[in-house]
């Protein structure tokens, strides 16, 4: 963001203001996030069905609106239970041959954070950030299938903010 004061006299000043935050390293349990052989701690909406194939998950819509669901604690593949009111990333690698949503459900579902309507075929990355809310209850679900859907994650990371800064930068003009 830029902000500018005319001084009146053909003066000016001039403050640069920009965000920048930090990340921690993926939360992800480190035999984890990749798949290699099972869909891990993926929990998978009855009755849509899964397989594992070249070190990826596929869902495919066989009845479920909702696809399939990580919640993100300490005894479902993350290295630790999350701390409510630290900020969240969720990374995950995805193609579809439909379309859905990614969607964090915040503590047990009270509230969600979506992201946009996703279509792509080929590989591409998304990300979710998010305020926790409970330090076992947020989740990641796959929602919005349709029939003919399928969902393929090849890999994915939970990470922790761990700075944020607002820098400046000032400029006089003198007129």
């Amino acid at each position: 963001m830029t902000l500018t004061a005319n001084i009146g006299d053909g003066s000016s000043l001039t403050a640069n203001m920009g965000n920048t935050s930090a990340w921690g390293s993926t939360l992800v349990d480190s035999d984890k996030g990749d798949f290699l052989v099972d869909k891990e701690s993926w929990q998978v909406n009855s009755p849509n069905t899964w397989s594992v194939a070249d070190s990826a998950l596929s869902v495919t819509y066989a009845g479920g609106a909702m696809g399939a669901r990580i919640i993100f604690r300490d005894t479902m593949d993350l290295r630790t239970d999350l701390t409510p009111g630290d900020t969240y990333r969720a990374r995950i690698r995805y193609k579809t041959n439909g379309a859905f949503k990614f969607r964090i459900y915040r503590g047990f579902g009270e509230d969600t954070v979506d992201s946009y309507e996703l279509t792509s075929t080929t590989y591409q990355w998304v990300t979710l950030e998010w305020v926790c809310v409970n330090a076992t209850g947020d989740d990641l679900r796959m929602t919005e299938f349709d029939a003919g859907d399928t969902v393929w994650i090849d890999k994915y990371y939970v990470e922790r903010q761990v700075q944020k800064t607002i820098s400046s930068d000032l400029t006089a003009n003198m007129g």
